[in-house]
């Protein structure tokens, strides 16, 4: 009875372990068919040495961790390097998801959408990082401002409160900022009171910038 007993754990021990090695193996499989198709890079550009060195170490880390974000991100850098902008762009959506307080992923698709002229994406990726990252980014207020002076046109208004919360939060920048706000009122919105009033609180930050004080000049005249 005890041998018996024994006999039939063991089938279904031995059973177990199969099932247990086919579901591991299948996963293992199913997880470097899924990497391989990531690496696959469909871009008109040509891969330097080093971006092929770095693309095996890549492939190693993400065959050990498939979220591993450093590779990620060197993945998709060298994918947009070479004009693969799609695969890019997968790859800045799963580490958005990843890591949803880098502000990389987001700047990068931003230019991305950008060169393909779509417009409004560009903007929302740009607001995204200085309305829920962090307003400390210079880079998405120059973008932003060059997509309301030729694109998007009709949006222009609403770019005002982004300037204004950067002047308050951004102290480091806050002279660039202010001189930029100035210069939106005076460019974009043909608002000639505003435009003078921050050249003036811009020309306290900079006293000696001779861009600034010759423009105040000219709209004193006018005004």
């Amino acid at each position: 009875m005890k041998k018996k007993l024994f006999a039939g754990l063991l089938i279904i021990l031995i059973i177990a372990i199969g099932v247990g090695w086919y579901v591991w193996d299948k996963k293992i499989n199913s997880s470097s068919a899924r990497i391989e198709k990531l690496m696959i890079i469909n871009g008109p550009g040509t891969l330097s040495e080093t971006q092929k060195k770095s693309l095996v170490e890549i492939k190693e880390k993400l065959l050990l961790y498939s979220e591993d974000n450093t590779a990620l991100l060197e993945l998709a850098l060298i994918k947009q390097s070479v004009g693969d902008l799609d695969g890019a762009l997968e790859l800045y959506k799963k580490l958005m998801a990843l890591r949803s307080a880098d502000l990389i992923p987001l700047n990068n698709s931003a230019s991305i959408y950008f060169d393909r002229q779509e417009y409004e994406k560009a903007e929302a990726m740009h607001l995204k990082i200085l309305n829920e990252i962090t307003p400390k980014w210079l880079n998405s207020y120059n973008e932003l401002y060059s997509i309301y002076q030729f694109h998007l046109k009709d949006k222009r208004g609403s770019f005002e409160s982004v300037l204004l919360n950067g002047i308050e939060k951004y102290e480091e920048e806050k002279a660039a900022l202010t001189l930029k706000t100035a210069v939106y009122y005076d460019e974009l919105m043909n608002n000639m009171p505003k435009a003078i009033e921050y050249y003036e609180k811009a020309l306290k930050l900079s006293p000696n910038n001779q861009t600034i004080i010759k423009r105040l000049k000219e709209l004193k005249k006018k005004a």
